[in-house]
């Protein structure tokens, strides 16, 4: 009988995923549901006829009828629609059955920060199977550090809709949606620095969690990494004492490229060489030893050197360690959304100082608002503090 039953819930409605769409039918086929995951939009069809459509704008669903009457919907609507599809995509790329959802978003530096505190935020909530979903298949580096046999998804953009509902998990039977840095928490911290409130980023990820920041994990490098990062730096003649420079930045503003080269010189002069790890299109890649690093390889070649300059960024997280001398230069974030306009360097270094952080040395973090500063006095403030740092090594040594 059951078999009877399930043969005409079939007939009559059936279910179709694949890497880039989802379809459902119903009453064989005269009602049809179409999700083209790129292009957020899904269209209902009654009789091959498209009644509306529906597409998604950060996480509210939005209905089009006949394209003439048009309404919003809350986030709730959305989530209800998306998570059991997501669960669906899931189960068919990974083969997976049962499991919880851990998205990870495109912050480079938050991502980092949390791999240090996801185990703890596991035991707490008896997560025993996650998966991590992202974007950005170059962000599984971050994690891979952390937890390096778990299984990690890239998933089209439009599950991330997710990503603005305000809710701390989702369920449905064996499976898990844990909603760990909604975009509520970055909205709710760039507002605070705007009114002027004392806020420290990394104690406000913490606050989110839900955790202590007593039970911070360090990362660790496997063989493989530590090879390849030995390789390129071999390829490169990169000799000790080296500086390694992080020039770019996405969320806020770098220096100009007259800068960095007058800084080459500079360190060239004392002694040091010199590693750029700069994005594929800039020209330092041409001027100067570099060489592309993914995340962990990043993390690893810079704790093999002496000094760490860069732009505050989310891979400055990654980079900054307890041995090397750590300069970075603050400027202010850049308009990027409707709801994260620009934020003034002095806010910026306030609030996201790299010296709130675990498993860094505080005395070795020396830190510039680049916006306040001419770059040529910039520039030698840095030089001075260096030649600084070199004479004491050097009285310590005799």
């Amino acid at each position: 009988m059951k078999n009877i039953i399930g043969y005409f819930q079939k007939i009559i409605t059936n279910e179709e995923i694949s890497k880039d769409k989802y379809c459902r039918n119903f009453l064989l086929g005269i009602i049809k549901i179409k999700f083209i995951f790129s292009s957020y939009v899904v269209q209902y069809k009654f009789l091959g006829i498209k009644i509306f459509t529906k597409t998604f704008d950060y996480g509210f669903s939005i209905y089009k009828f006949f394209k003439v009457f048009k309404f919003k919907t809350s986030k709730n609507l959305t989530c209800k629609f998306l998570f059991p599809i997501l669960v669906k995509y899931i189960k068919y790329k990974a083969g997976l059955k049962k499991f919880e959802i851990i998205p990870i978003q495109n912050h480079v530096g938050e991502t980092y920060l949390l791999m240090q505190h996801l185990n703890a935020f596991f035991n707490k909530h008896c997560i025993k199977n996650p998966i991590f979903i992202s974007r950005y298949s170059n962000l599984n580096s971050i994690c891979h550090m952390f937890f390096p046999d778990i299984n990690f998804l890239v998933v089209p953009n439009v599950f991330f809709e997710l990503y603005f509902a305000d809710f701390e998990y989702v369920k449905d039977k064996n499976f898990k949606y844990y909603s760990i840095l909604p975009y509520s928490h970055f909205v709710n911290l760039e507002k605070s620095l705007r009114n002027n409130e004392n806020k420290k980023f990394y104690q406000e990820i913490l606050k989110t969690l839900k955790i202590s920041d007593d039970l911070a994990d360090k990362p660790k490098f496997n063989k493989a990494t530590e090879f390849y990062a030995e390789e390129k730096m071999k390829l490169l003649n990169l000799k000790k004492p080296f500086v390694y420079i992080s020039p770019d930045a996405k969320s806020n503003g770098s220096m100009c490229y007259d800068f960095w080269d007058k800084l080459f010189i500079e360190l060239k002069r004392n002694g040091y060489d010199v590693f750029f790890n700069s994005l594929p299109c800039k020209m330092y890649n041409s001027c100067y030893k570099s060489c592309y690093l993914n995340f962990e390889e990043a993390a690893y070649v810079a704790r093999k050197s002496d000094i760490v300059i860069g732009i505050r960024s989310g891979l400055m997280d990654i980079i900054s360690n307890e041995n090397s001398k750590i300069f970075c230069i603050y400027s202010a974030f850049l308009k990027r959304d409707k709801l994260f306009p620009v934020i003034d360097a002095q806010k910026v270094l306030n609030c996201f100082s790299l010296k709130q952080l675990r498993h860094v040395n505080k005395n070795n973090i020396f830190e510039y608002n680049g916006d306040a500063i001419e770059y040529n006095l910039l520039l030698e403030k840095i030089i001075c503090k260096i030649k600084e740092l070199q004479q004491q090594c050097k009285d310590v040594a005799e």
